[in-house]
């Protein structure tokens, strides 16, 4: 008996430490600004003369207020690592972090030309009896 709790309880010790091995850490990207949050540590990190930076401010020609922010994982601090793939996912297209037709007008929407006609008529069927 002593054998099955001591083979249980070390299941469980592994299957433990590799959960919290596989842990990664919550950053917040701000795509406008290719910048990075680490709500934990209070830091950013950001692109200086070439160069990845932490700091606990900002230099005040980034602004990151009001931007749109996604939440990406990583497995270490060094979260600017994967920046290739957080550019091309998380491109900023849309003006001022909006969706598209923001404004009230949607430019991917069909226009349909035959405008307040009878969508049976022209496919031969009449709205009477529905045969053709």
């Amino acid at each position: 008996m002593k054998k099955i709790l001591f083979a249980i309880l070390l299941f469980f010790s592994i299957t433990s430490f590799k959960e919290a091995g596989a842990q990664k850490l919550k950053f917040y990207y701000y795509p406008s600004s290719n910048v990075y949050y680490n709500p934990v540590d209070n830091q950013y990190v950001y692109m200086n003369n070439g160069n990845w930076v932490n700091s606990t401010a900002l230099p005040a020609n980034i602004n990151v207020k009001n931007s749109r922010r996604v939440i990406v994982y990583n497995p270490n601090p060094k979260v600017w690592e994967n920046n290739s793939v957080h550019v091309k996912k998380y491109k900023d297209n849309s003006p001022n972090g909006k969706a598209v037709g923001y404004k009230g007008t949607n430019p991917n929407k069909a226009t349909t030309p035959n405008k307040g006609t009878n969508s049976n008529k022209a496919h031969g069927k009449t709205k009477a009896n529905g045969h053709q």
